[in-house]
């Protein structure tokens, strides 16, 4: 294989060949004072041209990741994460979650350009996607493409259970979470190697709701959605306090986006749209079971599990969540983690993750209402039994 600077120089020795020929087409229709003027310079404008084509060539053959200049654009950032990913790889074998991580960043790389974004990086079991870099579409559209994408990605996900179905994998889920607004596009990195990315705190307040979000759903922020509004369906918004914001965030449930509205259309033909919902992983209103269960559990800031022991009680019991009474506050949107060993249903301890749906007070303590957000499917198995044989 040919060497990049041996390539550079054969390049560079072409153009000046090229430059000399049209050089002596030149003098040969030009008058004879300009042909003794053009001869005195041939050979210092050689010797100045060469080092300044080798430098372009250079560039053209092996690009320095850092001569691209940080361009100022406004963008839709889009965060998707697998569910209790952790506790999939610490009861898998380390084969079988690399090939189902290859199949699904697979899905969501397709769906990803297919509505003309840029994939910025795979971060672990998490991608992130922009929008809008392009330049092609008016800030509505690629907000509206990036919508719609994780949209996809929801029912996407089905197809992906089905391949971790034949890995002998329990299915997995995606949060998704969205925002838009300005971002740095730029280069990052050294000489020897660089990545394009962007950077900013529309891309800060992206990973902030994508961690909000629970599996299966899909979030934006209100900038992002009044870009859309005319064109998804919303729960009711939500406000929450993230990570370095001051006041509290506003985000919207997506429920349904139309897939051939055109924003950037004055008049839409009737019946030119379809609706796509976004498919719910499971029922989430599940048949409640009244229990008194001793429960200790343990606050989770980030990637974090926190030192300090909570401890309250189970209230009630569901397939996919609970109640429970703490003489603390639980933040809503923020995660738990407890061993629940339900020891009429199983007879080991295993640990459960939770996000905090709500919070209330109950004169001196709180009531919180939890989602499960990671639960082993056997442990899921013996709940939804010992559920079933409550209420038989």
């Amino acid at each position: 294989m040919q060497s990049k600077s041996r390539l550079v120089e054969e390049l560079t020795d072409f153009t000046l060949e090229l430059l000399g020929d049209e050089r002596r087409r030149a003098l040969a229709i030009s008058p004879p004072e300009g042909r003794a003027a053009s001869n005195g310079v041939s050979g210092s404008l050689t010797r100045t041209s060469r080092g300044a084509i080798t430098t372009a060539i250079r560039e053209i053959v092996d690009p320095s990741p850092l001569k691209l200049t940080p361009e100022l654009k406004i963008a839709t950032v889009l965060i998707a994460d697998i569910r209790g990913f952790t506790q999939l790889t610490a009861s898998n074998r380390p084969t079988q979650i690399v090939a189902l991580l290859n199949f699904f960043f697979t899905r969501m790389v397709e769906l990803i350009y297919k509505y003309d974004g840029f994939v910025d990086k795979f971060m672990g079991d998490s991608v992130m996607a922009v929008f809008g870099l392009k330049n092609k579409r008016k800030p509505r559209r690629s907000s509206l493409d990036a919508v719609r994408c994780a949209a996809e990605m929801q029912h996407a996900m089905e197809e992906v259970n089905l391949f971790a179905a034949r890995l002998g994998l329990d299915a997995v889920y995606i949060g998704v979470g969205l925002n838009c607004g300005e971002v740095v596009a730029t280069t990052l990195g050294c000489e020897s190697h660089g990545e394009y990315t962007v950077i900013g705190e529309t891309v800060n307040v992206a990973a902030r709701v994508e961690a909000h979000s629970l599996r299966g759903q899909v979030l934006l922020t209100a900038p992002l959605y009044s870009l859309v509004s005319r064109y998804v369906a919303v729960g009711e918004p939500a406000d929450v306090f993230v990570k370095g914001q001051p006041r509290p965030l506003r985000i919207f449930e997506l429920t349904s986006v139309e897939l051939a509205a055109d924003p950037d259309s004055v008049v839409e033909e009737p019946g030119s749209s379809r609706t796509l919902h976004i498919p719910r992983c499971d029922d989430r209103k599940s048949p409640r079971v009244p229990v008194h269960l001793p429960m200790q559990y343990w606050r989770i800031e980030g990637t974090t599990i926190a030192a300090q022991v909570g401890e309250g009680e189970i209230l009630d019991l569901g397939y996919y969540g609970m109640r429970a009474r703490t003489s603390e506050f639980l933040e809503p949107f923020s995660n738990i983690k407890f061993p629940f060993s339900l020891a009429m249903a199983s007879p080991t301890d295993h640990d459960i993750y939770a996000k905090v749906l709500r919070t209330s007070k109950d004169r001196n303590d709180y009531i919180s209402s939890l989602e499960f957000t990671a639960i082993p499917a056997h442990c899921e198995r013996s709940l939804h039994s010992f559920i079933d044989r409550t209420l038989a």
